[in-house]
């Protein structure tokens, strides 16, 4: 996570991993809307790709919006490529 001068949090990230099959989850993750473009959320992802090294994973996967076009250019730019598009089924109850 990161903070602010206040130590009011704005940015963090989440990794799940799962070391019998050496597989990564990155969610979630956020930036409070003031502090986004300022390559926080960017800072963030590559501690956390350090901090992974030593579970060796072979594959880090994240779910992304398509209507979040900011924040998949962010995973482009970290190395991340799209794979496959998902649908979220939804029932009200």
């Amino acid at each position: 996570m990161a903070v602010d001068h206040s130590g009011k949090i704005v940015s963090f990230c989440t990794f799940r991993v799962d070391p019998p099959s050496r597989t990564t989850e990155l969610e979630p993750m956020g930036t409070l809307a003031e502090y986004r473009s300022l390559g926080i959320g960017r800072a963030l992802l590559c501690e956390g790709f350090r901090r992974l090294k030593k579970y060796n994973p072979t594959l880090l996967y994240i779910g992304g919006a398509a209507n979040n076009p900011a924040a998949n250019r962010l995973y482009e730019l970290t190395g991340f490529t799209q794979r496959i598009d998902m649908y979220r089924w939804v029932k009200v109850i």
